[in-house]
């Protein structure tokens, strides 16, 4: 049997005019056959009903005929019955068959056997079955019989009437019906054609309404198909097309954005920096990313079909496994690190994220598992403790530097005051100066410790490195053993740089540190300094085309040590990069001179065998100006005459020293120990003061609080800080305003007085004596 599923059906388009004229056939025919059947029959029963009715009168003439005796007027009347529309023929038999009269003259006197009618002698044998006195209609319903029975009147003494003859008359209905027939036709016609133009109107309007719509909604779902999530079939109305239409508008947006989601996750996955591989419940790889291939080293082909244990690196137990399957095996995510091996064999430490994939019915059918390389982030991890540890050692540089430096300060006050106490005693003057440029050397250390610990700013200044070198070179081979031979070739010529002295004391003594780690072992060690001008030729361009500068002076420091291996020599400069084991160094020592260099826009070339030693050259460009000198002017620098100071101190023993050496030059000084104190004694009397010396931290308020307050109150008042710690970061805001200087500790004699001399000197427009 075949199903509606399995027929081929035609496109709509085509189908439903089909249908269309299949049941306007069928409402066409169904009318026809219906009036037809309706009309036949109305015109039998009026007929017949006519035909009652007439035989009905005719007989009761032809019997009032018979009883006046007119017999001749019966063939008359007969005649004239017989010109009826329709009627073939009626005749009046006498009982024996014979006819007596019939609107046919000819049939008179014939028996009724004689006659071509096999209908006649049927209706003779009614009357013998007492079926006469009746109209029908013929079988075939194109003809109506009437058979009547003719009888004399009863005598006088009978009852009983006598039989005359029998009536019998045939209708044709032939032409009647066919007229009925062709009018019914022209009706039917005139509503087929009706029909079909309402048919032709109600195609054109599905046409519209369906067909059109469909194609619209078919081409909307091929654009889907192909991957054209934005075609819309955009169907207008409230129909059930209209509804479909939109419905399916939906579903395609719905659809687009689950797709574009897909791809946007699929993408993602692809993309992503860790590496992501799927198995199924049994182990089997059956996809990878990208980055896997990236950190693992196997393409997507060779690690598809294979079970992860490629990525076993040996390094953990069995046990370990164990038990992350077993963790796995209960539906839970596993999260941990662990040791994986790539396809060249090298190891890698990574995080790895593994989740079961759960099914409908609850069982796990895949794992996902999310491996990241985190070999730099645990070096960088490593950096970060380093950075930590060196800003620790920053704090506690910090602190060191502010007490430190106070005492200096205390120690170089003094001195000061025994040398002016004592300035008639040349032998004794002459040791206290040299316990004072010690004392400063000890500061221009703590300002080298700072500077390590990036607690001090970098101020480039004109510097005659030659010397600078020399003195540097003697502080720094201190740090060198005694069994090491340390020669230097200084030139004598001046070379004058713009340069940060206490980064190149840093780094000089960074690399000379390096070459003393470098000689352990060695049965000779020795270490070259030199120092030289250097003109740049073309090969020296060449390698280095940022060298603008016309001339250099070359700071080379060379050993004969263990040397740089080739593998290692291209990261020495990288941050925390070191060979050296644990608790033997930074790795910041080369990478501070790197940047040094750089900030000082000179060169660094390194040079080394293993086995036979290292030589750093340092160039460093050559400055047209002429060198700065840190001594203050002397012959700039005035002594006081009575102008009042606040000095505003938390350390008692500088307080009373600054105050004293301040008094001992001829002004006159006031003394507090906090800001607060400073502020109050300040408002007091505002305009009897001339400058005003403020430490940078105080307990209660700070000496750049006190200041502004101060200011508030006389916005033209010179103001001095004095501070241990690092100006940058103490000073943020207020140092560059005017009538504002800052000075580190320990203060230096002539450094206080010059700056007291240039502030004063601009407020009372005075001359330097």
């Amino acid at each position: 049997m075949i199903s509606l599923a399995s027929l081929k059906w035609l496109p709509i388009r085509m189908l439903l005019p089909f249908a269309l004229l299949l049941v306007s056939g069928a409402i066409i025919g169904g009318f026809w056959w219906f009036e037809v059947k309706r009309e036949m029959a109305a015109i039998e029963r009026e007929v017949v009903s006519l035909q009652l009715q007439d035989m009905h009168r005719l007989v009761g003439h032809l019997q009032s005929l018979l009883l006046n005796g007119e017999l001749k007027n019966i063939a008359s009347e007969l005649s004239d019955f017989g010109s009826e529309p329709n009627m073939q023929y009626i005749l009046l038999t006498r009982p024996d068959g014979h006819i007596l009269a019939a609107s046919r003259l000819g049939w008179v006197g014939q028996k009724t056997d004689a006659l071509e009618e096999p209908v006649l002698p049927v209706l003779l044998q009614h009357r013998k079955q007492g079926k006469q006195n009746h109209v029908y209609v013929s079988e075939d319903g194109m003809t109506v019989w009437a058979h009547y029975l003719i009888t004399y009147p009863p005598e006088n003494d009978s009852l009983r009437s006598r039989d005359f003859g029998e009536l019998i008359g045939k209708f044709d209905l032939a032409l009647t019906k066919q007229a009925a027939r062709h009018r019914i036709e022209q009706w039917v016609s005139l509503f087929a054609t009706l029909v079909l133009g309402s048919a032709f109107l109600l195609w054109l309007a599905m046409r519209y309404a369906i067909t059109r719509r469909m194609n619209q909604l078919i081409a909307a779902a091929n654009q889907a198909s192909k991957g054209n999530f934005s075609a819309r079939a955009g169907l207008e109305g409230s129909d059930e097309l209209a509804q479909i239409g939109k419905a399916f508008d939906s579903m395609i947006e719905r659809l687009g954005r689950e797709t574009m989601r897909q791809r946007q996750l699929s993408h993602a996955v692809e993309n992503m920096a860790e590496s992501v591989l799927i198995t199924n419940a049994k182990g089997v790889i059956e996809y990878v990313n990208s980055s896997f291939t990236r950190i693992s080293g196997y393409s997507a082909e060779e690690a598809i079909g294979q079970n992860p244990s490629i990525l076993k690196s040996g390094k953990h137990p069995t046990e370990f496994y164990k038990a992350l399957w077993r963790h796995l095996s209960q539906g839970k995510v596993w999260t941990g690190r662990m040791t994986d091996r790539k396809k060249d064999g090298s190891l890698y430490l990574a995080t790895v994220s593994i989740a079961p994939l759960l099914g409908a019915d609850g069982r796990i059918t895949h794992y996902v598992g999310v491996h990241e390389d985190i070999s730099e982030q645990q070096k960088m991890e490593m950096q970060l403790m380093q950075a930590q540890k060196m800003e620790s050692l920053g704090i506690l540089v910090g602190g060191i530097a502010h007490d430190f430096n106070n005492m200096l300060a205390g120690m170089v006050g003094n001195l000061y005051m025994a040398r002016k106490a004592a300035k008639d005693l040349p032998e004794i003057t002459q040791k206290l100066a040299r316990v004072e440029k010690l004392s400063f050397r000890a500061a221009d250390m703590i300002k080298q410790l700072l500077a390590f610990a990036r607690k001090d700013t970098v101020q480039l200044k004109t510097l005659d490195l030659t010397s600078f070198i020399k003195e540097a070179y003697k502080l720094a081979r201190v740090a060198v053993p005694e069994d090491i031979t340390c020669l230097s070739y200084v030139s004598n010529d001046p070379l004058c740089i713009e340069c940060d002295a206490t980064q190149v004391q840093q780094m000089l003594m960074n690399l000379l540190g390096n070459a003393r780690d470098a000689l352990r072992n060695v049965s000779e060690p020795k270490i070259i300094l030199d120092l030289q001008p250097y003109e740049p030729d073309a090969t020296f361009i060449s390698q280095h085309p940022e060298a603008t500068s016309v001339s250099y002076a070359m700071l080379s420091i060379k050993d004969n040590g263990c040397g740089i291996p080739d593998d290692v020599i291209e990261r020495i400069f990288e941050p925390f990069f070191t060979t050296k084991g644990v608790g033997h160094g930074s790795g910041l020592g080369l990478s501070m001179v790197f940047g040094t260099m750089q900030s000082h826009k000179g060169i660094i070339e390194v040079e080394s065998k293993p086995g036979l030693g290292s030589s750093f050259r340092l160039f460093f460009p050559i400055s047209d100006k002429s060198a700065i000198h840190d001594m203050p002017d002397k012959s700039k620098v005035w002594r006081g005459n009575g102008e009042r100071l606040l000095l505003a101190d938390d350390e008692p023993l500088v307080r009373d020293t600054i105050s004293e050496m301040l008094c001992i030059d001829g002004f006159t000084v006031d003394v507090v120990d906090d800001g607060l104190d400073a502020v109050e004694q300040f408002c007091k009397r505002p305009d009897a003061y001339d400058a005003v010396i403020l430490d940078v931290v105080m307990p209660g308020m700070g000496g750049v609080d006190a200041a502004q307050k101060m200011r508030e109150v006389r916005p033209d008042i010179p103001i001095i800080f004095a501070t241990g710690y690092d100006r940058e970061h103490v000073l943020r805001g207020v140092e560059g305003l005017p009538g504002i200087v800052s000075l580190s500790k320990p203060l230096h004699s002539e450094t206080l007085h010059q700056t007291l001399t240039k502030l004063l000197h601009k407020n009372f427009g005075r001359s330097d004596t």
